[in-house]
């Protein structure tokens, strides 16, 4: 049974920030698939709250009750305890392994202890939490951006391309989640402005030089044209005035 518990309010860009200044303290560059094994066997992590000592324990696959993994969390110390089964399959480099393996780095990067998380397993309960301060949530959205960078993202045209970079199915569809919304948002802005300058049309007089010029109702030459907030000849009778009757043209 997963389990989760309530953590600091942490929004999607602050996560996405430190999975990548995670990345980058590990000699990765946005383009760079991670080696998930070798990150594992680093002595260090850099985390939110200053660099911690990184351990990896395997354990028999029955010692985890049933888990891939757990991660313990102190004030010096993260250790990543994965089951012999999902190790083997991180070697392999199989997707969800990958997927597990950088969700416990997002534990250990994102969150001050594990206590709440191990009493809750320990009672064996599952809490509802809001999604901004759910660890499990956070954990899941900081495996799929530092797996996949906007920038690799921004290289395929469809979740289903991101299995490129060794993503599950089920995080690929996060990661595009994302991805999307990132892609709409040129078209939201450009929608609001469009929108924006109707609003700011609306009641303005059209441009002179837009409109042809209308048949004075005094001279009979096509000379009317607006001009500020009234009509005026231009014409012989150089007439002016402010009205229209019924729609008809203006009158002098």
């Amino acid at each position: 049974m997963s389990t989760n518990f309530s953590g600091d309010p942490l929004s999607n860009d602050e996560i996405a920030r430190y999975a990548i200044e995670l990345r980058r303290s590990q000699g990765l560059n946005d383009l760079d698939i991670p080696n998930l094994m070798a990150i594992l066997e680093c002595d260090t992590l850099l985390t939110r709250f200053g660099t911690k000592r990184l351990e990896r324990v395997v354990v028999p696959d029955e010692e985890l009750g049933g888990d891939e993994a757990h991660t313990l969390i102190t004030e010096s110390c993260v250790r990543l305890r994965f089951s012999r089964t999902t190790n083997n399959r991180i070697e392999q480099l199989d997707r969800r392994a990958r997927f597990t393996a950088a969700h416990e780095l997002g534990h250990g990067v994102l969150h001050r202890n594990s206590a709440p998380l191990a009493r809750a397993r320990q009672q064996n309960v599952r809490r509802m939490v809001d999604s901004f301060v759910s660890v499990e949530r956070q954990a899941n959205f900081f495996a799929s951006i530092y797996l996949v960078t906007d920038a690799m993202a921004a290289c395929v045209e469809c979740a289903d391309d991101l299995s490129r970079y060794l993503l599950s199915g089920e995080a690929a569809d996060v990661r595009w989640e994302r991805e999307s919304k990132r892609r709409s948002r040129p078209k939201i802005a450009a929608a609001f402005r469009s929108l924006a300058d109707e609003l700011r049309n609306v009641g303005r007089p059209p441009s002179t030089s837009k409109l042809e010029p209308l048949v004075c109702p005094k001279c009979f030459a096509k000379t009317l044209v607006f001009v500020g907030d009234r009509y005026e000849c231009q014409g012989p009778c150089m007439g002016v005035n402010g009205e229209f009757p019924d729609g008809d043209g203006p009158i002098f």
